[in-house]
């Protein structure tokens, strides 16, 4: 059961990444630098199994760029390249879920607790729903957000999630409210005793606390 499983996840995966999907990949350090003449030259920066100047010049050919200075820190294939060059691919996450693991072999599933992106379950009695819970949040990599509302204290029971990726004091903003905020007043526990009024593109972390004047209409 598990050989089984574990040709299917190959084949999903494979299938994929034939709509440029990635599961559980992050994007290669490849850069790629225009310039007017001198034809394309690769920089590696380590060895690379896959990639060669040639490959490298042909692929850049077919997509009309003849003239480029690319680099890489570390080991790319050439559908990581085609990637690169027009910025199609999704890198998503994912966690593989097997459940009904009272009808498996406790040895297969003390094997499948130890691969990574791999969550096993029984729905019926909840066994492993916490660790799932914990295992999305950390794949997911999440970040909560309160709000208060003035000269009060924060709301714990309200909370906002929001990809770290993402975690803008504009985005969280237009959680709460579909208009552009006014100020952002930032109290941070990196810097002692500071406050700081700062723009919407501001990165919102952990263990800050952050106070939103919205416009009114």
């Amino acid at each position: 059961m598990v050989r089984k499983s574990s040709s299917l996840i190959f084949l999903i995966e494979y299938e994929l990444e034939g709509f440029e999907i990635r599961l559980n990949k992050r994007p290669p350090k490849i850069k790629i630098v225009n310039k007017t003449a001198g034809s394309v030259s690769f920089t590696p920066s380590i060895p690379q199994t896959c990639l060669i100047q040639e490959k490298v010049r042909l692929t850049l050919k077919e997509y009309k760029i003849l003239n480029a200075d690319v680099y890489c820190d570390c080991d790319v294939s050439v559908q990581d390249l085609i990637g690169a060059i027009d910025q199609s691919c999704k890198y998503i996450p994912c966690i593989y879920v097997v459940n009904k693991i009272d009808q498996m072999n406790k040895e297969d599933v003390d094997r499948l607790k130890t691969e990574p992106y791999f969550a096993c379950i029984y729905a019926m009695t909840e066994e492993g729903i916490v660790a799932l819970r914990k295992q999305n949040w950390k794949q997911l990599n999440l970040i909560r957000a309160y709000t208060k509302v003035p000269e009060e204290f924060p709301n714990f029971k309200d909370v906002i999630v929001i990809p770290a990726k993402k975690a803008t004091v504009e985005n969280i903003c237009f959680k709460i409210y579909k208009q552009l905020l006014k100020r952002n007043i930032n109290w941070t526990t990196s810097m002692s005793c500071k406050i700081l009024k700062e723009g919407s593109d501001t990165v919102f972390c952990g263990y800050n606390f952050q106070h939103f004047n919205l416009l009114n209409n």
